[in-house]
């Protein structure tokens, strides 16, 4: 349930806040089992309440599921695949991930599907933004291995956040970033959304079962919000743990 507060225009009193790489095996031919996932998904993210959900690794099999579902709880599932019009083709309708948002609240401006630099890495990447009222929510999901594309696709998120709190907007930024805090770039990123009143929000712990180093997943979002609930979820549908977060943002 969101709590509005009525002294500040569109902005909840309280948000639950989570991400999450949900997909894992974009290869797999099990119906069923995507079916079983998409549902696990959808009654934790209505029975926690999310008001916002960053997903990674969303393809279309999936979202085919999860959107009806998801309808009939009230949410809405956001956002273009990293192919745009092309991921409809095969062979990239396989690989067309879509950085996805889910929420309840209202969205009140033009939804954004922003391209990253890729150029010398796998895949293209892509940014997710909507805007809810005095929100701006952003998810995505970086380039695994080429850290010089990292930085580069860091220094553009930087670039959309930095244009957005100038002009007044409280802004959320979700991801399967691929970098722990030990990357040079990531915690470059980190300390000049410092600068800008954007915290990150302090998940150490290991987010993706494969790797021990640290938590791949990250949330950054504003200083000033009150963080009153934390912990990692394991929903048992993916090779990735999910961070939940709930913040009070009339501290």
């Amino acid at each position: 349930m969101v709590i509005f507060n009525l002294g500040v225009k569109n902005m909840p009193e309280e948000l639950t806040i989570m991400t999450f790489n949900w997909q894992n095996n974009f290869l797999s031919l099990s119906t069923v089992k995507d079916g079983q996932n998409c549902e696990k998904l959808v009654s934790f993210i209505a029975n926690n309440n999310i008001d916002l959900l960053g997903l990674q690794e969303s393809i279309k099999k999936n979202l085919r599921i999860c959107r009806p579902l998801l309808e009939k709880e009230g949410y809405t599932i956001y956002g273009d695949g990293r192919f745009g019009k092309y991921g409809k083709l095969f062979p990239f309708s396989v690989l067309d991930e879509t950085d996805s948002i889910v929420s309840r609240l209202e969205v009140t401006e033009k939804i954004e599907t922003i391209r990253l630099p890729w150029l010398g890495s796998q895949l293209p990447r892509i940014i997710n933004k909507i805007t809810f009222g005095d929100i701006v929510f952003l998810n995505t999901h970086l380039t695994l291995l080429n850290n010089t594309v990292k930085r580069n696709q860091l220094e553009l998120i930087y670039i959309i956040i930095k244009y957005e709190v100038e002009r007044g907007k409280k802004v959320v930024l979700t991801g399967d970033f691929n970098m722990t805090m030990k990357n040079v770039y990531l915690n470059e990123f980190a300390k000049k959304l410092d600068e800008l009143g954007i915290r990150r929000v302090e998940a150490n712990r290991p987010t993706c079962k494969r790797i021990n180093a640290g938590p791949l997943d990250h949330i950054f979002l504003p200083k000033e919000w009150e963080i009153i609930k934390f912990e990692y979820p394991e929903l048992g549908i993916s090779d990735h743990i999910p961070i939940l977060v709930k913040v009070r943002t009339n501290k």
